[in-house]
């Protein structure tokens, strides 16, 4: 296959694509379902002292690092990267 420009599209990609695709489509009733429970930046804030909280930040590293806003004490998961704490 070919896309606009010359360029190759080959099947690995195209299948990767469309994975992720149907991945994201099968998921955003998930995301945008009212059944899951959501907090407001008060409400986190007043449990913000409670040691039994535990927050974690999934946001992917490039996300993370490339970010100056972080939730102190925040944990998360190990991604292989060697950057895992925060700040």
């Amino acid at each position: 296959m070919t896309k606009k420009g010359g360029g190759v599209i080959t099947k690995k990609k195209l299948l990767a694509d469309l994975t992720l695709t149907l991945l994201t489509i099968g998921f955003a009733p998930f995301a945008l379902s009212d059944d899951i429970p959501r907090m407001t930046k008060e409400e986190l804030k007043v449990m913000l002292g409670n040691p039994d909280l535990v927050i974690f930040d999934v946001r992917l590293g490039s996300e993370y690092f490339a970010s100056d806003i972080k939730i102190k004490g925040a944990e998360r998961p190990d991604y292989g990267t060697k950057k895992n704490s925060s700040s």
